[in-house]
């Protein structure tokens, strides 16, 4: 059984403590260790924010003076409410029928967020009952650097990105760019610690990511991913960059369907809600 997040963390703080045992006598009583407090760089819930379509206007004042890529101006993001919400209010996405890769589904923005070895992000997403998985899909994710995509291999020198996927039938992973991935495109990381993870149509999910930068050109990075609380991923060995030019430095809102040839496409129209956004130096 993959272990819960709090099960995960308390493990973690008590590591330090577990390995001076024995080397050094003491009186007092060791205090029980307490994980470092979280620092919210940054969260959304769209509670405050006006019901009908969610344009650029509304997209720079909840996501820090974000931009629109793809799909916040073509109309495809709104803002809802009712029993597709998945509580107050929530962002929905379009994918048209027939669409494919970033330009014709779903929508993309990047939030730039500073610098940081370590990061973790989390959000609520739900796919509508009737949500026909296809071939797969992004989800959004933590990147750096040039946050390179769509068959730009990072060389170690420029970026990286780290965004979710759904896969046929609702698989769960992650779809990670860095200097090893054995192809020119990325890798994918399945959510599988204790069963392969999927998500199901009609039903919110949770997933939460932590990411942390690898020492430059070493294979000491991090990518985590825990599935309604539960642990499903763990790499420890991954190479995102030679150089210290860059680390995790943003957050890419990015989702659509594909690939990028026909075979990924939507046979109809297809939505997704997404909510409870939060960016932290630790599990908020």
């Amino acid at each position: 059984m993959s272990p819960t997040r709090r099960e995960f963390l308390a493990t973690s703080c008590m590591l330090p403590w577990l390995a001076s045992c024995g080397k050094e006598a003491s009186s007092a009583s060791p205090s029980t260790p307490v994980a470092p407090p979280a620092q919210i760089l940054f969260s959304q819930d769209f509670n405050a924010t006006p019901l009908g379509v969610y344009g650029p206007e509304a997209l720079a004042a909840g996501w820090m003076g974000a931009t629109p890529g793809t799909g916040v101006r073509q109309g495809r993001t709104s803002v809802i409410d009712g029993a597709d919400a998945h509580e107050g209010r929530s962002l929905r996405v379009l994918y048209p029928k027939g669409g494919v890769s970033s330009s014709p589904s779903g929508a993309q923005w990047k939030m730039g967020l500073g610098r940081y070895d370590e990061l973790y992000c989390s959000y609520s997403v739900r796919f509508a009952p009737d949500f026909d998985f296809v071939r797969g899909g992004k989800l959004p994710g933590l990147v750096g650097g040039a946050a390179n995509t769509g068959g730009n291999k990072p060389d170690g020198t420029d970026g990286w990105s780290a965004r979710m996927m759904w896969r046929a039938g609702g698989k769960v992973g992650h779809y990670v760019y860095h200097v090893d991935q054995p192809t020119t495109f990325g890798e994918d990381f399945d959510w599988d610690i204790g069963g392969q993870r999927t998500f199901r149509p009609g039903t919110r999910h949770r997933v939460e990511h932590r990411v942390v930068i690898n020492t430059p050109g070493q294979r000491d990075g991090i990518v985590q991913g825990w599935f309604d609380g539960m642990l499903a991923l763990d790499r420890r060995n991954v190479r995102f960059r030679n150089v210290a030019a860059f680390a995790i430095d943003a957050f890419y809102f990015s989702t659509f369907f594909g690939g990028s040839d026909p075979s990924w496409a939507p046979l109809k129209d297809e939505h997704v809600t997404f909510d409870q956004f939060v960016v932290s130096t630790a599990p908020a």
